[in-house]
């Protein structure tokens, strides 16, 4: 009797991990024999070293044309402005634009030549960020966004550790290098933003969502209480799916945030925080800069553009419709019991977290971050079709490497945003196809094996 064939795909145990990961050997000997060209990784190396070149250009660029805290580091300074309202003894004027305002002109000195008067924008935070930004405060303030760059910089590190097992040993080691070039990241370190921070706490998410630590994956969710725009998706999701372990995690750790922000600022600051999410709301908000965005909303400002008939409140209905159909089509994506050791559970995941950046309202590229294990994951799964393969490779590629570039091309700047939208709205499509099986009607499906 001949041996049993072998499987396509075996289960290998991450170690330290508890959790499962697919493998097989066609997908190994594919990338050790694509590892193994010496022009291949010749080529890839002197791409990434471009594009960090062109970033650090550009990066010294806008220092010394505009100084700290207007391009580079406006984002932090807006924290500090913050920090210092709430030092004020009147919480309330973290949300008061000219209290704001008053605190971040002090800020000007690090301008360009001579200093300017910086644009203050609203900060869309519970009271708690300001407060755990505090210690930041008691050093100047160059030093204290030196701090916070390097607290992210660990962050990226510790993201490169926890994807470093879905990947082949040799690719490992560029993995800090790779994710820095990831589009989003070197934005959201110059701004200043907190996504590194926020992409571990999702990674870890995923990683104890897939090792069936329900309560553990709320309480990371709970991180995105700072950013709820980005966890909409995903708790529904988990509600959907009757995770109830994770529901009461975040609802647990969202309650901290909720109790913390309203110890540290009182009630009337915490009653005022909705009101600056609403700030950021305007369709054509020249703040927020929403033409740069990565969703709906900004290819429906560029149709506006080339279609100028196109009124703001027919472009407005517009973004909802898009976000509704975008946010049905990832319900067909996960149609079917939740099975975390599922083959195709990992581009799922991938799939959440690209519909919840391109259907978001409010979703700029820094917000990327949050999708760089996931989509590790989704691209070290075995047998995943060439074609979705390379709609998500090439899609986060092609514009992160354009982005640089174009930033010395200010008329097409907003270009590589426009690109992952496109791109991931297609990655969208192609991994509902791959998932088809779970979302044919079964008499359907059966009328075709029939046929």
């Amino acid at each position: 009797m001949s041996a049993a064939p072998p499987p396509p795909f075996q289960i290998v145990r991450m170690p330290g991990t508890g959790v499962d990961r697919l493998d097989t050997e066609r997908a190994t000997s594919l990338l050790k024999a694509l590892s193994d060209k010496r022009w291949l990784r010749f080529g890839a190396a002197f791409v990434l070293g471009a594009v960090l070149v062109l970033w650090i250009i550009r990066i010294w660029l806008m220092v010394a044309q505009y100084g700290l805290f207007t391009a580079v580091g406006f984002d932090f300074g807006m924290y500090l402005a913050q920090v210092g309202a709430l030092r004020s003894g009147d919480p309330v004027g973290l949300y008061q634009l000219d209290i704001l305002d008053r605190y971040h002109q002090t800020l000007a000195v690090y301008g360009g030549p001579g200093g300017s008067v910086l644009q203050s924008a609203p900060v869309p935070y519970p009271p708690l960020f300001a407060w755990l930004l505090l210690p930041l405060a008691l050093v100047p303030p160059l030093v204290a966004f030196l701090i916070w760059t390097g607290l992210n910089l660990l962050a990226l590190f510790a993201l490169a550790w926890r994807i470093a097992p879905l990947v082949p040993s040799s690719i490992r080691p560029w993995l800090p290098v790779l994710l820095l070039v990831f589009p989003g990241i070197l934005p959201s370190l110059i701004l200043g933003q907190p996504m590194l921070l926020l992409a571990l706490a999702t990674a870890e998410l995923y990683l104890s969502l897939r090792a069936g630590r329900d309560v553990r994956a709320g309480l990371w969710l709970a991180c995105l209480f700072f950013k709820p725009q980005y966890g909409i998706l995903v708790g529904l999701l988990l509600l959907w799916k009757r995770r109830g372990g994770a529901v009461a995690g975040a609802i647990l750790g969202g309650l901290v945030v909720l109790i913390g922000s309203l110890l540290v600022a009182g009630l009337p600051a915490l009653l005022a925080y909705p009101g600056s999410l609403a700030d950021t709301a305007a369709f054509r908000n020249d703040v927020t800069n929403p033409i740069d965005m990565i969703n709906w909303r900004s290819l429906v400002l560029v149709a506006q553009t080339l279609m100028p008939g196109i009124g703001d409140e027919l472009a407005l209905g517009l973004v909802l419709v898009l976000g509704v159909l975008t946010v049905c089509l990832l319900g067909l994506i996960w149609r079917g019991p939740w099975n975390t050791h599922d083959r195709l559970w990992p581009a799922r995941m991938a799939a959440l977290w690209m519909a919840t950046l391109v259907a978001n309202y409010h979703s700029h590229i820094y917000g990327l971050a949050l999708l760089g294990l996931p989509m590790a994951a989704a691209l070290a799964i075995p047998g995943l079709s060439i074609r979705t393969r390379w709609i998500l490779a090439a899609g986060m590629m092609v514009p992160g490497v354009l982005e640089p570039v174009l930033l010395f091309v200010p008329a097409l700047r907003h270009l590589p945003s426009w690109l992952l939208a496109l791109s991931m709205a297609a990655g969208l499509a192609s991994i509902l196809v791959e998932t088809r099986a779970s979302w044919q009607p079964r008499r359907w499906t059966a009328a075709l094996h029939g046929a």
